[in-house]
């Protein structure tokens, strides 16, 4: 399972191997899987009447299972005789132990809460406290490779990067899942609050079209500061191979687009704007070898950018496929630069500390 050690406060921290990480890659495809899927029906199903022991659930807690088992099976056979217990992890991975005991106590009230208050639908199932823990849970386990991928940050192959850009792709998607009540603009013409609320008219009309807009835009907001957050974090800490922006971007995205709205329409949409704006991110980051300096203008122009590229792509071509907008012109040229604002800012907040070498 491990060829090397590091030595850490007198233990020798166990390297984990490929093998090991194309495990925790498996588990964790099954593990957000069964997240998605569940997110699915409870979006598109009515779980009113039923308890926690669903088909969906079982999917995802079956995940973590077969997640939290890789990490006790590699810690067993790394254990040393008279060393520290938390020796036995593999290196970097002590951040997924916590992660997976958050997310056992997190399903054990998820379970009691569902027996309490019965099955949340749409909206609620994204602020229920248990459902909260288990975000934290899911997120900490997701720490591991990337902290792996942050102790060896001028590597820029796929191979040894693979396991941490799945690992910020899932960190992302899971922090997009969360934000699904802003996922969708909703500025199509079949969105409009006076076609499908057709009773509504004068003040009424007008207070819930600008709370339809507010709506929209803070989705344009949320999203990019996820896009610039997770690829600027990258960018700046790890040298990328081609590619991985890409992954960044087009992951999250088009995963919650097909868990919310699996129409190919949308979908094509979603991915050409995370297309379009990934590879621009990916041949910036040739030019610059792979990694930015937080401080400097580029920088800045990759938080705006990237942003207001997806935003610019994804509402023209869903102007095409909706026939129109509702919205006035003035709101939807002026989104996209929205979201290269809302990057731009994100780089603004601290200065990066430069990689270790």
């Amino acid at each position: 399972m491990t060829t090397s050690a590091l030595t850490v406060e007198g233990a020798r921290l166990k390297r984990p191997s490929f093998a090991f990480d194309l495990a925790v890659l498996v588990s964790s495809l099954w593990f957000f899987g069964g997240l998605l899927l569940d997110g699915w029906a409870h979006n598109h199903l009515d779980l009113s009447k039923e308890g926690f022991f669903t088909p969906y659930h079982a999917v995802f807690y079956s995940g973590f299972a077969a997640l939290a088992t890789v990490l006790g099976v590699a810690s067993w056979r790394n254990r040393m005789p008279g060393k520290p217990w938390y020796a036995a992890f593999p290196e970097g991975y002590g951040t997924m132990v916590a992660g997976v005991a958050i997310f056992a106590v997190g399903g054990a009230l998820d379970m009691l809460w569902h027996i309490v208050f019965g099955v949340e639908q749409d909206v609620q199932a994204l602020f229920s406290p248990t459902h909260l823990l288990l975000a934290v849970g899911g997120a900490t386990m997701m720490c591991g490779p990337i902290r792996i991928g942050l102790a060896r940050p001028n590597d820029g192959t796929w191979r040894a990067r693979f396991p941490e850009l799945i690992a910020l792709s899932f960190f992302a998607t899971l922090v997009t899942f969360f934000l699904m009540w802003a996922f969708s603009t909703g500025a199509g013409i079949a969105n409009d609050p006076h076609r499908t609320y057709p009773a509504l008219r004068g003040d009424a009309l007008a207070d819930f079209r600008d709370l339809q807009v507010q709506n929209g835009i803070a989705a344009v907001i949320l999203r990019s500061l996820v896009i610039a957050g997770i690829t600027g974090f990258a960018a700046r800490r790890m040298t990328l191979p081609f590619g991985a922006i890409t992954l960044l971007i087009a992951a999250p995205n088009v995963l919650i687009a097909l868990m919310l709205n699996p129409a190919w329409s949308s979908l094509l949409i979603t991915l050409a704007a995370a297309l379009v704006a990934g590879l621009a991110g990916d041949v910036t980051l040739q030019r610059r070898h792979g990694l930015l300096d937080g401080s400097s203008w580029r920088s800045r122009a990759f938080g705006f950018g990237l942003p207001f590229l997806f935003w610019a792509v994804y509402l023209s071509l869903a102007y095409v496929a909706s026939g129109g907008f509702w919205w006035s012109p003035h709101i939807a040229y002026g989104a996209p630069v929205i979201g290269g604002l809302a990057g731009l800012l994100l780089t603004l907040s601290g200065e990066a500390r430069p990689p270790k070498h």
